[in-house]
Formats: structure tokens, C-alpha cells, sequence
């Protein structure tokens, strides 16, 4: 008998689905893998736009990478050689504080130098060492900081890590479940301080991207499962019918013997909750920061002062729309010419959500004032691109395990229906890919 598996949704994690399902079933005729995509291209937020001579990406621009699976996914997809790594000589990172740049402290020691801190402020972040764990599983990663290294700390430094990861606020995400190798290190060495001096290999990672861009690797995927892709085709219902699932789309009928739903969570709670109201409302519960990515490309000629490093995050003590700014022509190479300079501004996020709303000549304009104030705009840039998402990340707030165990409590009324997305289980793409290869692992097609 023939089996069916249905995967909704054509981003990252439904993507890196197709590809292991697709190796762990390989030569099996028996069973055949769908996967239905409302737009018209593949990626989600994963694009990469070449324009100018210049790679914009519209969403997550590198990996981190001390994640196997995703390194095991790019060997399979032939693009271990179009790897290229983060230019180590641009490492230094900035936090702007009192409308000024300083540079971040890679290291505990480095503190001494962090002007906007007292001496007190520092000294107080260095007796973290001494601080005992926390007990309480449900602390904001504000609380967390403020707990372990100060309040300085914790508005500076993990206030702009949210915002950098999450475009989200330190005061509401759960350290748990949006810091978990933070929770951990602290549950199992007691100080993170300590964890990070004496656990230095462990600890390190290098940061990677493609030559073409992120883009790269989703195109490799799509190209890879393009016989089994339905793109331009919205799912209109979800029926169960025993022993199956019958997917409605604008262009077809699906029965799933395994059905995938790896959409955002707001879509997913308008497939699902007809299935189990109690379901679609914990999935329609969790909330999304809205963001705007504005990328300019200047020529170096046209700024007083060339941007160093990594780029700058912006804590929300700034009172600032923009969360942080990447030079992406430092970060990798080829992103633009030798002669240009190609950044990123981030706008809005959860501190300020009616950002996303502004036109795009607005955007543009508050891009602009904050690249002048740093570095001194002399003339205008030669090309600038936009990516605006009104729901782009989703936030694992406090009472996140919480909502999982009563997602994971619903679905076990729902046999052979399965959630994957970055709502779940991490936000970042190695996240999605490791949950993907994960599940698909875990998911079995018996031959009856």
C-alpha cells in the first residue's frame, strides 16, 4: 500500500524536511512526499537579492557552526565548498550607548575598558562568579542578567543581544527558552563567567555563509526536491478523514498519511484549529516581533568614517526605532566591491511595532539619519533595498515551556500530525534544520 506524506510550508524547516525524509525514504516507491507552498518561491524569509553587484539578504545572513546537522545538510546538498567563513579581522562588535559607539567586551577582563560602566558596575558584573543558580525556570532574560551581573548588564549588554537575536525585549522573553545555552551554563557550572573561561573549546564556533549568499542554500534545497514542490497553491482546509488527512488547496485535494505543518504560528493556528480549538488558540497566542531590514550601499568616498567591525546593536535605553546595524561588506567578502560599503539597519521590533507601518521613504530616511550620526553621510548611497515583515520573529516570552507542554498535550489527540517551524525549539536556521532532521528521524512510514 502506498504511503503519502503532505509538508505545508516551504521555508527552512519544511524545506530541510523534504531533503531528509526524501534520504531516509530513497528508493522506497511506496512512498511518496508533497509539500505545499502558498507563494510563489520557496525560503521564506531566506532570500538573497543580487542587485549592483551587491548580496542583500533579506533575512538570517550566516550559521554558526557547531550544529552537525546542518553541516551534514550542506554536505549532502554539494556546498560544502562554497562555504566562506566571517572575516576574523572585522571580530569587533559596538553597542551604542548615549549616542555613542564603544566597543563590546569579547571577554570578561575587557570590561575594565567598557566606558559606560562605573568601576562599581563592573566590579558587580565580575562577582557573577559568586552569584548562586537561580531556582526560579521561568525567569526573563532581563531578570537573569540583572540577577547574575547587574542591572548595567543587563540593560546594555543582554538587552541588545534580545534585540539582536529576537528584535524582541529582554523583560518578556523567558532566558530558558530564548537563552538556553546561557540557562544551561549556568545550571551546570554555576557562573557563566567561569563556563566560558575554562570551556573555551567547547565553546567555540565559527560564524559561515555562502558565496552566493543564504539564498544559496535554499535554492540548492528547492532544486533538490523541485519534483515533490507545489508552489503558488495556499491550503484552504485541513479534514481529517481516517486514516488520513485530507489537504484542500485552491488547486488540488492531498490525502496525508503524515501530515507536516511547518508554517508560522499564526498560520498554523487557521489550519489546525478547526481540528482542536484548544491547539489553534495556544499557536494564535504567540506573538511575532515586526521588523523592517533597510540595506544601503555607499561608496566608501561618501562616508566621513569608514564603519569597523561587525556593526553595533542598540539597546532599548536609547529611546532609538533602529535595534542594530550590520556592515555586511565587513562580514563576508563579496557582499559588495572593494570600493563599497553595504550595511543593514534594523528597524523596529517589538519596542517599537508601529515602525513596520511607515512607508518605505520613511524607512528609508530614519535608515539614513542613523548611517550619518555614525559615520557621516556625504553623499547619497548608489542603491538601498527593503525587507519589511510585520510578524518576523516569533518570541519565546515567559510561560513559553508552559505553552509548549499544552501545544505537545493537544497534538497527541492529533496522531500523525506534526508541527516544525522556528516557533518551536529555537529561532535560528541551524534550530530548524536540526528539528527537522530530528523529526524526520522520528517519523516512521511502515511499509502496511
Amino acid at each position: 500500500m502506498n504511503k503519502h506524506i503532505v509538508i505545508i510550508g516551504a521555508g527552512i524547516s519544511g524545506l530541510s524536511l523534504l531533503h531528509f525524509l526524501k534520504t531516509k525514504y530513497a528508493g522506497r516507491a511506496d512512498v511518496k512526499i508533497t509539500l505545499i507552498e502558498q507563494g510563489p518561491q520557496a525560503g521564506g524569509n531566506i532570500q538573497t537579492i543580487e542587485e549592483n553587484g551587491c548580496l542583500f539578504e533579506t533575512g538570517p545572513n550566516a550559521f554558526q557552526t557547531n550544529q552537525p546537522a546542518t553541516l551534514e545538510l550542506i554536505e549532502q546538498l554539494g556546498l560544502s565548498s562554497e562555504l566562506i567563513s566571517a572575516n576574523a579581522a572585522f571580530k569587533k562588535r559596538f553597542l551604542l550607548i548615549n549616542d555613542k559607539l564603544h566597543a563590546f567586551p569579547l571577554n570578561p577582563i575587557n570590561i575594565f575598558s567598557f566606558k559606560p560602566m562605573t568601576l562599581g558596575d563592573k566590579l558587580r558584573f565580575l562577582a557573577e562568579v559568586f552569584i548562586p543558580k537561580g531556582k526560579n525556570e521561568d525567569e526573563s532574560v532581563y531578570d537573569f542578567a540583572k540577577r547574575r551581573a547587574g542591572v548595567k548588564a543587563a540593560r546594555y549588554f543582554f538587552d541588545a543581544m534580545v534585540s539582536g537575536i529576537y528584535a524582541g525585549n529582554s523583560k518578556f522573553l523567558g532566558v530558558q527558552a530564548a537563552l538556553p545555552r546561557l540557562y544551561q551554563l549556568e545550571q551546570q557550572h554555576g557562573s557563566i563567567i567561569r563556563a566560558m573561561l575554562f570551556n573555551k573549546s567547547k565553546l567555540k564556533s565559527e560564524l559561515k555563509s555562502f558565496r552566493e549568499g543564504m539564498g544559496q542554500l535554499i535554492a540548492a534545497l528547492a532544486d533538490r526536491g523541485k519534483e515533490h514542490i507545489r508552489l503558488n497553491e495556499p491550503v484552504l482546509d485541513i479534514i481529517p478523514a481516517k486514516p488520513y488527512y485530507l489537504v484542500i488547496t485552491d488547486h488540488d485535494k492531498y490525502s496525508a498519511d503524515e501530515l507536516f505543518v511547518c508554517t508560522p504560528a499564526y498560520t498554523a493556528a487557521d489550519l489546525v484549529g478547526k481540528l482542536h480549538k484548544d491547539l489553534g488558540m495556544a499557536l494564535g497566542s504567540i506573538d511575532y516581533a515586526p521588523l523592517t531590514v533597510v540595506g544601503l550601499v555607499f561608496d566608501k568616498s561618501a562616508l566621513k568614517r569608514i564603519p569597523e567591525g561587525f556593526g553595533y546593536l542598540v539597546p532599548s535605553t536609547e529611546k532609538n526605532p533602529v535595534l542594530g546595524v550590520l556592515v555586511e561588506s565587513n562580514v563576508f567578502e563579496g557582499r559588495a566591491s572593494s570600493f563599497q560599503v553595504l550595511l543593514r539597519v534594523m528597524i523596529g521590533g517589538s519596542r517599537n511595532p508601529e515602525y513596520v507601518r511607515k512607508s518605505e521613504e520613511e524607512l528609508l530616511s530614519i535608515a539614513l539619519k542613523e548611517i550619518d550620526a555614525r559615520y557621516g553621510v556625504l553623499t547619497s548611497p548608489v542603491a538601498h533595498f527593503f525587507a519589511s515583515y510585520a510578524k518576523a520573529i516569533p518570541q519565546y516570552e515567559t510561560g513559553y515551556p508552559t505553552l509548549v507542554k499544552r501545544i505537545e498535550s493537544s497534538l497527541t489527540t492529533l496522531p500523525k500530525l506534526h508541527l516544525l517551524a522556528n516557533y518551536l525549539n529555537g529561532v535560528a536556521v541551524n534550530d530548524c534544520i536540526r528539528n527537522a532532521k530530528e523529526m524526520a528521524e522520528r517519523i516512521g512510514i511502515n511499509r502496511n
